[in-house]
């Protein structure tokens, strides 16, 4: 069975959660056999996957990134995200249970947060294409790559109060470890629906932190967003010019920045994280039985 992830222009955080978790949770070994794909954690479930192979879907969601897939008997699906991903595949509400990033809560982490330090994550998109750091250390906040390591993105939030994250897994993993978070509404609109439908597992109502462009790269593409062949020109155009327009814009996204972190933290409830999680571990157990997991 193969182990799907998404590759983009970068490593990211979000995705990588996948190799990194779920050869330690399932007692599988992954490899390239393409007549079954595992989906785990990440938004996955494009129109793409071809119709012959079997698809084992476990806390994967929608993201809106192509159309939605047709469900059919070779999709078995154990859950998904969130109530959203399952309405728009025509699915149980029930099965919207949480992103299965989540199950990072079983490997016994131990949080030594240092007082006072404030994380913060931008998206991946962000981080190749901004000047985060640089601004991130004006406002005092701790940053955290999503394009590190996973075990580094994981001891670097294990070592903070709190967290102000544009990256979505950035929240999900911190609410799974229960570091409270803030969430900043993604530069790019296309990443913000998703966090609906995480959100809405867990019983939570958002309050994101607006964001705002970080250099004069971000600025063009925050203005071409839906023209996709102008974003790609920007990108490899501008692609070593990420500190090009700082002392324009930097001050927009420090004060951004700011408000973000003087923001209330939010967390799911004990009770919400406790109901997913045990939800979560059921669907493991079930998963393990699969007769398709043995191959």
């Amino acid at each position: 069975m193969k182990l799907y992830q998404y590759t983009g222009r970068a490593q990211n955080f979000g995705d990588e959660i996948n190799s990194f978790l779920f050869p330690k949770i399932l007692n599988v070994e992954f490899n390239e056999n393409s007549s079954e794909i595992f989906l785990g954690a990440g938004s996955i479930l494009f129109d793409y996957f071809p119709s012959g192979i079997q698809k084992i879907v476990f806390g994967s969601g929608y993201g809106g990134y192509t159309s939605a897939p047709v469900i059919d008997d070779t999709w078995h699906i154990h859950f998904v995200r969130g109530p959203l991903t399952a309405q728009i595949l025509g699915l149980d509400p029930a099965l919207g249970i949480g992103d299965s990033a989540a199950l990072l809560a079983n490997l016994g982490y131990v949080r030594q947060a240092v007082p006072g330090r404030i994380g913060f994550m931008p998206h991946v998109d962000s981080a190749c294409d901004g000047a985060w750091p640089e601004v991130a250390a004006q406002t005092g906040l701790y940053y955290i790559d999503p394009r590190w390591p996973v075990p580094e993105v994981i001891a670097a939030m294990l070592s903070v109060e709190s967290l102000v994250s544009e990256a979505m897994h950035g929240a999900i993993v911190a609410d799974a470890l229960r570091i409270p978070w803030v969430a900043l509404l993604p530069n790019d609109p296309r990443h913000r629906p998703k966090w609906d439908d995480w959100a809405a597992s867990l019983g939570i109502t958002l309050k994101p932190q607006p964001l705002a462009p970080s250099n004069l790269l971000e600025a063009l593409l925050n203005a071409s967003h839906g023209r996709r062949g102008v974003q790609r020109y920007l990108r490899w155009y501008m692609r070593n010019v990420t500190k090009l327009g700082a002392r324009l814009f930097r001050p927009a996204a420090v004060s951004a920045l700011r408000r973000a972190m003087s923001a209330e933290p939010q967390l799911s409830t004990d009770a919400a994280h406790a109901k997913a999680l045990s939800a979560m571990n059921a669907a493991l157990d079930k998963l393990r039985r699969d007769p398709h997991m043995s191959s």
